[in-house]
């Protein structure tokens, strides 16, 4: 019996090693950290959007990768005044990642004559702060053809030919959590072997 227990705490503190206690626990509401920063996002104030970014967070957009507060708040600046989203769906993926669908009105989409554009954002949320952040545009396929004239029009001057696809497949959360359930499942197997060993 002794040996069980012993074997249940060493599984327990490997479990506790793999996957940290911060993305497992979490003390705020993710989708209200994601709602709350649509809402301040929409009113165009710079100051009270920046500060929903963690120290260290990441921003991978249409227009670019943006690493740190500093390089996020140079994006921001500029985006935050335009920007107007209209959420619609919300789901949470391993406790800290959201989902998030919509529409959005952006000031670059319009002088590109795309209009409202169809979004998918993925966030990873530390505690009330955004880590990571990766909205990407789904344009219809009369969007796409108005951004390539946009694009064939200024092709000289520096335009990209395409938005480009962003955002991931897959999240580490499940790898880990995978992970953290495969060992869990391996101890269990050896208790019941050793038990059926010394019987």
């Amino acid at each position: 019996m002794r040996s069980l227990w012993n074997a249940i705490a060493l599984l327990a503190i490997s479990v506790l090693l793999i996957y940290p206690a911060g993305v497992s626990a979490q003390a705020v509401d993710p989708i209200e950290v994601v709602r709350n920063y649509i809402a301040i996002a929409n009113t165009g104030d710079f100051d009270k959007t920046f500060a929903f970014y963690a120290e260290g967070a990441v921003v991978k957009n249409a227009f670019g990768l943006y690493v740190g507060r500093d390089a996020i708040g140079d994006w921001l600046r500029q985006d935050v005044q335009t920007t107007r989203a209209t959420p619609q769906e919300f789901q949470v993926v391993n406790g800290t990642t959201v989902i998030n669908t919509g529409m959005v009105s952006l000031a670059r989409f319009e002088q590109l004559g795309l209009g409202q554009t169809q979004y998918r954002a993925e966030y990873i949320i530390e505690g009330d702060k955004i880590k990571y952040f990766s909205p990407t545009p789904i344009l219809t396929p009369e969007q796409q053809e108005k951004l390539r004239a946009a694009s064939a029009g200024s092709a000289g001057q520096g335009a990209p030919a395409a938005l480009p696809r962003t955002g991931t497949d897959t999240n580490d959360e499940v790898w880990v959590g995978g992970l953290a359930l495969l060992l869990i499942a391996s101890g269990l197997g050896l208790i019941t072997r050793r038990r059926m060993h010394q019987m």
